[in-house]
């Protein structure tokens, strides 16, 4: 009985990048497939690019791109050959950063690829002809059962983890007795062909998808052979149906008549294979110490490249979790629990409703997706730009890999206070202009583009205080909410953003400021508008002892308490935060080549307060009523207090 620290069974794409991820983090692996070879069936051929990140992180996006076909031409929505047109097409931008949309290349030339790699590394090892047959778990092990070969030789092998990517039929999930929830598309099966034909010379860019109630398909880039297409069609279900690669090959060449331009016995038809389809996922994607992913963990439609996309996404995910494992200082199984809940939440959130609406878009005559069909072409053809980045940043949200790869955090909403202060040798009127007018315009045309921008506020200053000394002398105070501080890094790197707000100068450039998130607050009875494009804020920023220290855990619960004790029942106040300073530590590297590096000023506070008002009135005798509360800090120096008008930008 061999011993290995983790077991993989399935010898596909995810199985073999999960032992790639693995391997690197000095994991003992063995990977167990019960074929002679990797399978070459026409699969999956499309990697998308948040797929393409993962395949850079592991050091292998050289070698795909080397060997895979690279997109640039798009997508194209379009009629069968007797009803002719494009319905919408989907051109998306190439830049010398991202020259291409998506790489195309068969699953089983990946599986090259990361068996290449695999072969290099010393505590990796793959078996192959060894059919699992079962296994047990005992006192923190799994021991797995194969029979080997012909023969049937019976093998164990005994290691801490063993990870399913065993496919669709996984006998490990069914040895766990995990079933499968969800349905099947059970009047209708697909017919995967690869062929060989000139589609260039008549201008089909790389995804093409053919919209149509009986003869819907979807035609795309195969590989970089040349002129290598997959032709993936539907196929009414009947029963007792032969479904053999001959009866496939022949329904192709009727197929291919209706479908495809030109004269289409020139086609040279290379494979053809049956597929049922479903959209099915496991109750369960953790038992112990057994893992599911890929196919062995969900099962959808392929219209739109999601399955293999998410498996792969499911073995990015497990690299991180253990490599977080193995680093110590996490429980495993807190981290084993996370990868199922990230996992599931991406399938059943994102993958699943996402694949559907594309199978769906393709044929249904229901009038809720013939209204949704119709919104999006249209949407797809003006172009609307804010709605294409929200289509594809729901996409993006299928990968879980940012929380434990990102520079930044990736949790918490983010929100950004910024001094503004006029240039000292400008008009007011001009400064008025600058601001609250072209910058503002500017910043609520990115927010169009940036889904996780979520809320911009400008915040006028009253210069209304008793202690004169600790009035900050801004002109306006921005207020920006984000997703996550990761969000707002990436928004820095957007040539959208670089292009105008990010090179608009509207202001003194020795900005103050912090990066905070949320600690605690409340909502009181007191009155309030929703309607409201204007409401009053006093804004109180407490300073740090130094750069290095932040407010404590007992301080920030305390104030909120005192808060909540004093204010919940105001008729005046509608709503209270604290929120804590997050501003990193490197800022010269997260501001870098922006308008905050220095000389701005970005670890001076450690908290905010924030208490909203309906009008300026009410927040003004608030001020006078409380200023010993608005006076108590964490610090040994008072606070900075500041009444301002408050205006929604975004």
């Amino acid at each position: 009985m061999a011993n290995t620290s983790i077991t993989i069974i399935g010898a596909g794409p995810v199985g073999l990048f999960t032992a790639l991820l693995l391997g690197q983090s000095g994991y003992e692996v063995a990977v167990f497939e019960k074929e002679e070879h990797v399978i070459d069936s026409p699969r999956a051929c499309a990697y998308l690019p948040f797929t393409l990140q993962e395949f850079s992180r592991a050091g292998i996006l050289k070698d795909v791109e080397d060997n895979s076909f690279k997109g640039t031409k798009g997508i194209a929505w379009r009629s069968t050959q007797e009803s002719g047109g494009i319905l919408g097409k989907l051109s998306p931008p190439i830049t010398p950063e991202q020259p291409y949309f998506s790489l195309f290349m068969g699953q089983h030339e990946l599986g090259a690829i990361l068996l290449s790699h695999l072969a290099k590394m010393s505590n990796v090892t793959c078996f192959w002809n060894h059919d699992f047959t079962g296994l047990e778990q005992k006192n923190g092990e799994v021991t797995a059962s194969f029979e080997v070969g012909q023969e049937k030789r019976a093998l164990q092998h005994k290691s801490n983890f063993l990870i399913a990517c065993d496919g669709g039929r996984s006998a490990v999930r069914q040895s766990l007795g995990i079933p499968l929830e969800g349905f099947s598309w059970t009047d209708t099966r697909f017919v995967a062909t690869n062929i060989y034909y000139d589609l260039d010379k008549y201008d089909w860019p790389d995804v093409n998808f053919i919209v149509d109630p009986e003869h819907w398909a979807i035609v795309l880039r195969l590989s970089k052979a040349k002129n290598h297409w997959r032709v993936a069609f539907g196929a009414k279900a009947e029963s007792g149906q032969i479904l053999d690669s001959e009866k496939a090959m022949t329904l192709a060449r009727e197929k291919y008549k209706i479908l495809l331009p030109g004269n289409t016995d020139e086609i040279v038809l290379e494979r053809a294979n049956w597929y049922n389809t479903h959209q099915l996922c496991a109750a369960k994607f953790v038992e112990g110490n057994v893992i599911l992913a890929g196919d062995a963990a969900h099962l959808n439609c392929p219209v739109g490249g999601l399955g293999l996309t998410t498996g792969l996404l499911d073995a990015a995910t497990l690299g991180e979790i253990f490599k977080t494992i193995r680093v110590g200082g996490q429980s495993t199984i807190e981290m084993l629990k996370a990868y199922e809940d990230s996992r599931r939440e991406a399938f059943l959130s994102y993958t699943n409703p996402i694949s559907i609406q594309n199978f769906k878009r393709l044929f249904s005559l229901e009038s809720a997706d013939v209204m949704e069909r119709e919104e999006r072409f249209k949407m797809i053809n003006e172009p609307n730009i804010p709605y294409i980045l929200r289509m594809m940043h729901r996409e993006s949200k299928m990968s879980t890999t940012a929380q434990y790869t990102a520079k930044y955090d990736t949790k918490d909403e983010i929100v950004w206070f910024i001094s503004v202060t006029k240039i000292d040798d400008w008009e007011h009127d001009r400064f008025e202009h600058e601001y609250h007018g072209v910058h503002a315009q500017m910043t609520a045309g990115v927010a169009k583009f940036v889904p996780a921008f979520h809320q911009y506020y400008q915040n006028k200053n009253l210069e209304f205080w008793h202690r004169e000394e600790d009035q900050p002398r801004w002109n306006c105070i921005s207020c920006l909410t984000w997703e996550s501080l990761q969000v707002v890094w990436d928004g820095f790197q957007l040539p959208q953003y670089r292009a105008t707000a990010g090179s608009h100068i509207f202001c003194r450039l020795d900005q103050v400021g912090t990066l905070t998130r949320r600690f605690d607050g409340f909502e009181t009875s007191g009155p309030r508008d929703r309607e409201r494009e204007m409401e009053a804020r006093i804004l109180v920023f407490h300073r740090r002892v130094s750069p290095s220290i932040r407010a404590s855990r007992s301080w920030m619960e305390e104030r909120v308490s005192n808060a909540r004790t004093d204010f919940a029942e105001s008729k005046s106040l509608t709503s209270y935060r604290l929120l804590e300073d997050v501003t990193p530590e490197d800022t010269d590297f997260f501001f870098k080549d922006t308008l905050f590096q220095p000389p701005g000023f970005w670890h001076r506070y450690q908290a905010v307060e924030e208490l909203c008002f309906v009008d300026r009135e009410e927040a003004r005798k608030f001020v006078e009523d409380h200023a010993k509360f608005l006076e108590g800090t964490a610090a040994g120096s008072p606070p900075q207090v500041v009444l301002a008008d408050a205006l929604k930008v975004v």
